[in-house]
């Protein structure tokens, strides 16, 4: 599925659950503003969502069998948002408040590599997604998690623990592959 900036900043809609299922995405300033529900969706793996680059973002669900939602089930709306990808997860209901990650298509485990690209050059930011892998082509800032050397090893009753300096976030300029 290749994404243009615009496309990624609106999302992409993935889900598991027991069944098929169709959903509609709607966006909004604020709760006060009244929905305007897209057509439904229907690619589990990854349907690219219509609704406007909004901050409040809404679900329903169409069911083709009530059995379908029984839990656990999972749906994803992973989105561009303050230069990073971030993804709201709902467990088991989506009316209420999701989960929200920062550089993470969802839970599990994954590997991020950003590498800066300073004599390459392409016309427009893309996202390129197989599965679950996304490549990322950036120009402008890109945030992400500065991490130092895991560098302290202790070992007391058993337990050993891995120690390092503090982490925190930071802000790159310029052209990434990630």
């Amino acid at each position: 599925m290749k994404l243009g900036k615009e496309q990624h900043k609106r999302g992409i809609l993935s889900w598991d659950t027991e069944g098929p299922v169709a959903f509609s995405t709607a966006t909004a300033d604020s709760p006060a503003d009244p929905p305007n529900w897209s057509e439904y969706l229907t690619d589990h793996d990854g349907s690219v969502v219509e609704s406007p680059d909004l901050p409040l973002n809404m679900l329903r669900c169409q069911p083709t069998d009530p059995a379908t939602m029984i839990r656990p089930f999972e749906v994803r709306w992973e989105r561009i948002g303050d230069n990073s990808v971030i993804t709201q997860v709902w467990n088991d209901d989506i009316s209420s408040a999701p989960t929200k990650l920062r550089h993470l298509p969802g839970y599990g485990v994954f590997h991020r590599l950003v590498i800066a690209t300073p004599y390459l050059g392409w016309e427009e930011d893309i996202s390129l997604r197989v599965g679950g892998a996304m490549l990322r082509l950036v120009t402008g800032e890109l945030y992400g998690e500065e991490v130092s050397p895991m560098d302290q090893v202790t070992i007391e009753d058993g337990n050993v623990t891995i120690t390092g300096e503090m982490s925190g976030s930071m802000v790159a300029e310029g052209r990434f592959i990630e």
